[in-house]
């Protein structure tokens, strides 16, 4: 039985972001770096989709939000990808 995948579709910003970003498993970022095209569609099995949402959550935690509790632009953009990387349909 193969594992369950998801489609998660990035933006030509979130491909750009991801590329700069230390945050996802070496495996994940040479595919995104090797990417010709953007945007991007990713197929992902679902436990590396959650490892990422893991990930992009704890970052979002260090770095998201300003002294009022105020999401940065960066921490919407992990929002934003927190929500992309979520189980969807096919």
């Amino acid at each position: 039985m193969s594992p369950a995948m998801r489609r998660v579709n990035l933006s030509a910003s979130d491909v750009a972001y991801l590329r700069q970003a230390p945050l996802l498993p070496s495996d994940l970022q040479r595919q995104i770096a090797g990417a010709e095209s953007s945007p991007l569609v990713l197929e992902l099995s679902d436990q590396l989709a959650e490892e990422c949402r893991d990930l992009f959550t704890e970052r979002l935690a260090a770095v998201g939000f300003d002294a009022s509790y105020e999401p940065t632009r960066e921490g919407r953009r992990l929002e934003d990808l927190i929500d992309k990387f979520a189980e969807t349909a096919p």
